[in-house]
């Protein structure tokens, strides 16, 4: 078993290092630590050794002080952390463990006592999260602890951005549900930050765009049980991320350590867990819910290649949605179909309010009674013709309409995506690095009878005017 596990992470390698190579130009996905080392007396410390060591993958990456006893580490990989400082003549001193964000600049000062002491200094617990002190970026992330604890109907990831000060969505529906299975290509789905638009929002993974280049909506939707973390930025973002002017949505996947660990999911919904509509129950033709069953299932796997080296981390989501059940139309009725549009004058019909046709060819001339005479438009008589395409009424219209949804009949809807990513990260000879590769094939099929296809209630025919409403091609001379 554990040499089938490393033959697949040496292939799942190959192919994530191919990838990353177009992430050379991504935006900057990683933190920082800096600080000052001094001694009892505050004086600098030129020449310490200072070594932050990833806990997870016990990575090191080193540096030393300057002349004024400043230290920086960049481009560290987000995650747990612990820094440990020496010099000669000095004893060791430790700091950490502590979470490192994306984007951060962690800064922390050691104090080197006298050789031969040995210090450990806990800032975990009085400075999570730390502060962010060194530039005037604002904004909220989201750790892996924080994602699984939010409950996100149909696994959205960007649904997470409503929960940033100054985010909100005028249509909280579109980012759950069957909505969010597919992939969120509805811009007005997203949240708006600070007053901006929701099409002013840029999404990035792992720092390389995931954007639609129509309408600038979310492209890809990974997983929420494969993010690290998702960061929000909502003002004074860094001039490397552009294309933004509402907010900046950073998410990361998760990366390989060196213990094995993944999760398998499977989240379930049909209409026996579903409330019904008020429409539904109150309306003047009361319809059950309709049937329908949505899943999202997957798995998530991660550890080493090569054991403090090389890493991977992989992950697989299905998500299947299929509904059935009766959908509404408005048909025109069988004297109609005649020329004879009556009905419509018939205040018992029309709620008291009759509708005048009026012929716009003849200087808007009123049709008597409404009598317009047999269609001579041959797509008019063709649909009239094939009841099988234009079915006559076969349910009760709304009360106080003519025709509004006096047709009943069985749709069906299905909704798919198989997606999955491949990361690679590591450090090889202090060089550290990551690939990523990520593909999804998505779409969504319904079957509905044409009758169901024809837009809107109204059926007032060409050639004429009502003077309320658009027309419908339904009726033409």
């Amino acid at each position: 078993m554990q040499s089938i596990s490393k033959y697949l992470c040496r292939i799942a390698s190959a192919a994530a290092l191919l990838a990353g190579s177009i992430a050379g130009t991504a935006q900057t996905i990683t933190g920082s630590i800096s600080g000052t080392v001094t001694d009892s007396t505050g004086a600098a410390v030129r020449g310490a050794s200072v070594t932050a060591t990833s806990i997870q993958t016990n990575v090191q990456s080193k540096t030393q002080t300057n002349d004024s006893g400043l230290y920086n580490l960049r481009f560290l990989q987000v995650g747990q952390y612990k820094v440990t400082v020496e010099a000669v003549g000095f004893g060791l001193q430790t700091l950490g463990p502590f979470a490192l964000e994306s984007g951060q600049d962690a800064k922390f000062d050691a104090k080197l006592g006298v050789e031969g002491s040995t210090q450990s200094v806990d800032i975990n617990a009085s400075l999570i999260p730390l502060l962010n002190t060194e530039n005037p970026t604002l904004g909220t992330t989201l750790d892996t602890n924080a994602i699984n604890s939010i409950p996100l109907l149909g696994r959205n990831f960007t649904s997470l951005t409503v929960f940033t000060p100054g985010a909100v969505t005028s249509e909280p529906s579109s980012l759950t549900g069957s909505n969010a299975i597919e992939r969120n290509t509805n811009g007005a789905g997203q949240a708006s930050v600070n007053g901006n638009r929701q099409q002013s929002n840029n999404f990035l993974l792992d720092g390389v765009d995931i954007n639609e280049t129509i309408n600038n909506s979310v492209g890809y939707s990974p997983s929420p049980d494969a993010l690290d973390q998702v960061r929000i930025i909502t003002a004074n973002a860094n001039a490397e991320y552009g294309n933004v002017n509402g907010g900046d949505v950073i998410a990361l996947l998760k990366s390989g350590t060196n213990a094995f660990h993944g999760s398998i999911y499977d989240y379930f919904t049909n209409q026996n867990l579903t409330a019904n509509t008020w429409v539904n129950k109150h309306s003047a033709n009361p319809i059950d819910r309709n049937k329908y069953t949505q899943q999202v299932f997957g798995a998530t796997l991660g550890g080493p290649i090569f054991k403090d080296r090389l890493f991977f981390f992989m992950d697989y989501t299905g998500a299947r949605f299929h509904q059935g059940g009766a959908s509404f139309a408005s048909v025109a009725t069988a004297k109609m179909r005649a020329g004879d549009f009556s009905e419509l004058l018939d205040r018992n019909l029309t709620a008291g309010s009759p509708i005048q046709l009026y012929n716009t060819q003849a200087g808007f001339a009123p049709y008597v009674n409404n009598q317009l005479g047999a269609p001579t438009n041959p797509v008019a008589r063709y649909l009239y013709a094939h009841p099988e395409l234009y079915p006559l009424p076969n349910a009760t219209p709304l009360t106080g309409t003519v025709i509004t949804n006096n047709y009943v009949g069985a749709s069906s809807t299905r909704r798919f995506n198989d997606q999955g990513d491949i990361k690679i990260n590591g450090k090889i000879k202090g060089d550290t690095f990551f690939g990523r590769y990520s593909q999804s094939n998505a779409g969504d099929v319904s079957t509905v009878p044409l009758a169901l296809q024809f837009p809107g209630p109204s059926v007032y025919p060409t050639g004429s005017r009502a003077g309320l409403g658009p027309p419908l091609l339904v009726h033409a001379h």
